[in-house]
C-alpha cells in the first residue's frame, strides 16, 4: 500500500505532540514489592535474582511486564519454600544427605573454577603449536597475531589434562582405593538385596568422608536424580559413578584445605542448591503426589479431552497461482469443467502452461488451520479461502499475501482421528500430569497466598507516564523508524487507557505500522477486524473498513489514486 495513504490518515486524526522529557527514577533497593509471613521481597531481590539469570537472557526482564511475572514468580517460590519450612522438611533424614552431598559439590565446583581462571595454557607449548601449522592453518600471520586462536582451540584439552593430574595427585595425597571387586557385587536390579553386602568396603581413604561402604552406596544412590539412576545400568556405569563421586570429595577436601569455608560463592551456591531441594521435595509433596493417577482417572481424562489427543485436521490443495485477475477467473471456469470430467492430465498441462507457479502441480499438503501455507508463509486470507472451499470443489479468486490472484481446488479433506487409549496410553498420562499438575499448582498457590497472608505491589514497577507522553514517544520512534518501538509505546495506551478515545486511536495506528511500515499484512487484517469489533462507530471506522479493503485485495482506489496522481 502507498505513503500517499498517511495524508488521508493525518486528515482523520488528531494527536497531542506535545514533546515531553521523560526519565524513569530507579525505585530504593529496599521497596517492598511484596510481603507475607515470614518475609517480604525487595527491588533488591528482584535485582538480584535478575543477575544470577543468564546475560542472555537478562535483557527480557527490562520491561515492567516481565519484571511483574518475575516477581510473582518469586511470591510463589517463597510461600512454597515457606510451607516447606513449615512442614519441618529440611529435617527430613534423605534431605539432610543430599544436603551434606551438595555442599561437597558447591566446594568443588567453586574450587574447580576458580583454579580453571588461573590456568593459562604454557607459552612454549602456544608457539610449538603455531610452528607446527605456521604454513597452513596460520600462514600469513604472525605468532602474536594467531596466539589468541590458538590459546582458544588448545585450552579445553589443557584444563582437562589440569584436572586429569589434579585428580590424581589428589588420589595420592588422600591414599585413595576404589575396590572395583567389591563394586562388582552391587546388584543394579535391587538395591535392597545389597544389604546382604553392606559392610563391604568400595573406597577407602585417609580422611573419613572418603570411606564408603556398599550399605553407604545404597543410601547415596536413593537420594540421586532418577534420570542419573537410570543411566547406571553396568558394572561400568557404577565404577564410573563412584568414581566421579570420590573424586568431588578429593576436591572438596583440598578447598577446605585451601580456606573455602569462608568462601561467599560456596555459600551463595550451597543455599540456592538447599533451597531449591526443598522447593523440589514440597511441590512433590504437595502437588504431584495429590494427583490421581489410576488407570480410571487416566480413561476419564482421555474420554473427556479427545481433542488433545486427535490427530490434527489437514487438507490437500491444487493452487493456481497467477499475476491477472481476469486470466486467473478465466483459467478457473476451464478448470472447474475439467475437473466435473476427471481429466487430470488436461488440467496439469492447462496449469502448467499458464500458472506462476507450476512445480509439484501446483499441489500443496498437510495444510492445516493455522493460517500458514507451505511456501507462502503466514496468510490469513489463503488459509480462511482453503478451509471455506467444500471438499472437491475449486474456491473463487481471492489475493494472496505475495499479491498473486490465486484460486484453490481441495483435493483432499482429512478429518480429525482420535487413536484407541491403549496406543497412546503414555502420551495420555504425560498430559493428563502436565495438565493436572498445572492445575493443581495454582489451586495450592492460591491456597498459600491465603495461609500466609500475601500481599503484592507490582503497580510499584510501572513508570506510568500519560497518554499524551506515550504518543509523543511513539510519534518519535515512528519518525526515527524504530516501529516496534513505537508499536509498544502504542500497546501501554491501549493497557492503560481504555478510555475508547485514547486506546481507539492507538489501535489504529497499531494497524497502520503494521500495513505501511512492517509490511505483515496479516497482523495489519487481524488488528483492523478486531478495531472494528471493538469500535464499530467511530471517525476512523471508514478508514478501517478501507485498509481491510485494501489489504485483502478487494479495492483498488489506491493503487486508482497514485496512478491519477502520478499522471
Amino acid at each position: 500500500m502507498k505513503r500517499f495513504f498517511l495524508n488521508l490518515l493525518v486528515i482523520t486524526t488528531v494527536f497531542i505532540a506535545t514533546v515531553v522529557n521523560i526519565s524513569a527514577a530507579n525505585l530504593p533497593k529496599d521497596t517492598v514489592l511484596a510481603e507475607f509471613d515470614g518475609g517480604k521481597i525487595t527491588v533488591e531481590d528482584l535485582d538480584n535474582r535478575i543477575a544470577r539469570i543468564s546475560p542472555m537472557y537478562q535483557s527480557r526482564y527490562k520491561t515492567e511486564d516481565a519484571k511483574q511475572n518475575l516477581l510473582k514468580n518469586m511470591c510463589i517460590e517463597e510461600l512454597f519454600y515457606q510451607e516447606a519450612l513449615a512442614k519441618g522438611l529440611q529435617n527430613d533424614e534423605k534431605i539432610k544427605l543430599r544436603n551434606k552431598y551438595i555442599k561437597i559439590s558447591a566446594y568443588s565446583r567453586v574450587f574447580k573454577r576458580n583454579q580453571q581462571k588461573e590456568f593459562k595454557v604454557p607459552e612454549k607449548d602456544l608457539k610449538d603449536y603455531y610452528i607446527k601449522y605456521a604454513d597452513s592453518l596460520y600462514a600469513g600471520r604472525t605468532f602474536e597475531e594467531s596466539k589468541t586462536q590458538i590459546e582458544l582451540k588448545l585450552r579445553p584439552q589443557y584444563k582437562k589434562n589440569l584436572f586429569k593430574n589434579m585428580k590424581n595427585d589428589l588420589y595420592k595425597k588422600f591414599d585413595v582405593k576404589i575396590d572395583t571387586a567389591n563394586i562388582k557385587l552391587i546388584d543394579l536390579t535391587d538395591m535392597d538385596k545389597n544389604l546382604e553386602i553392606g559392610n563391604k568396603v568400595i573406597v577407602s581413604g585417609s580422611k573419613d568422608i572418603l570411606n564408603m561402604t556398599v550399605s553407604d552406596f545404597v543410601k547415596y544412590f536413593g537420594i540421586i536424580d532418577k534420570q542419573q539412576a537410570s543411566l547406571t545400568k553396568t558394572s561400568k556405569d557404577l565404577l564410573n559413578m563412584i568414581d566421579k563421586l570420590t573424586e568431588m570429595k578429593v576436591f572438596y577436601l583440598e578447598a577446605k584445605e585451601k580456606g573455602y569455608d569462608n568462601n561467599e560463592e560456596v555459600k551463595k551456591e550451597y543455599d540456592q542448591a538447599v533451597r531449591k531441594v526443598l522447593l523440589q521435595n514440597i511441590y512433590q509433596q504437595i502437588v504431584l503426589d495429590k494427583i490421581d493417577t489410576t488407570l480410571v482417572a487416566l480413561k476419564k481424562f482421555y474420554d473427556e479431552n479427545p481433542d488433545k489427543f486427535s490427530s490434527k485436521e489437514y487438507r490437500k490443495i491444487q493452487a493456481f497461482t497467477f499475476d491477472d485477475e481476469k486470466k486467473a477467473n478465466k483459467i478457473r471456469k476451464k478448470i472447474i469443467k475439467l475437473a466435473k470430467k476427471g481429466k487430470e492430465e488436461e488440467i496439469s498441462k492447462l496449469l502448467k502452461a499458464n500458472c506462476l507457479h507450476p512445480e509439484n502441480n501446483g499441489i500443496k499438503d498437510y495444510i492445516y488451520k493455522n493460517n500458514i501455507i507451505p511456501g507462502i508463509g503466514k496468510d490469513i486470507v489463503y488459509s480462511e479461502t482453503v478451509w471455506k472451499t467444500e471438499p472437491n470443489k475449486v474456491s473463487d479468486v481471492f489475493k494472496n499475501s505475495k499479491d498473486e490472484f490465486v484460486f484453490v481446488r481441495i483435493l483432499e479433506d482429512h478429518k480429525a482421528e482420535v487413536p484407541p487409549f491403549e496406543q497412546i496410553k503414555e502420551k495420555v498420562r504425560k498430559t493428563y500430569m502436565r495438565t493436572k499438575s498445572r492445575e493443581k499448582f495454582e489451586e495450592v498457590s492460591a491456597e498459600l497466598e491465603k495461609k500466609y497472608h500475601l500481599k503484592k505491589y507490582p503497580e510499584k514497577l510501572i513508570n506510568k507516564l500519560t497518554a499524551e507522553e506515550y504518543f509523543t514517544k511513539a510519534e518519535e520512534a515512528q519518525k526515527k523508524r524504530r516501529f516496534n518501538d513505537a508499536l509498544f509505546y502504542y500497546d501501554k495506551i491501549i493497557k492503560y487507557y481504555p478510555n475508547n478515545t485514547d486506546d481507539y486511536k492507538a489501535m489504529f495506528m497499531k494497524g497502520f505500522i503494521y500495513s505501511e511500515d512492517l509490511h505483515k499484512k496479516d497482523e495489519a487484517l487481524e488488528i483492523f477486524r478486531e478495531f472494528l469489533e471493538k469500535y464499530p462507530e467511530g471517525e476512523l471506522t471508514e478508514s478501517a473498513e478501507f485498509m481491510i479493503k485494501e489489504l485483502s485485495g478487494e479495492s483498488n482506489v489506491l493503487k486508482s489514486i497514485e496512478e491519477n496522481k502520478n499522471n
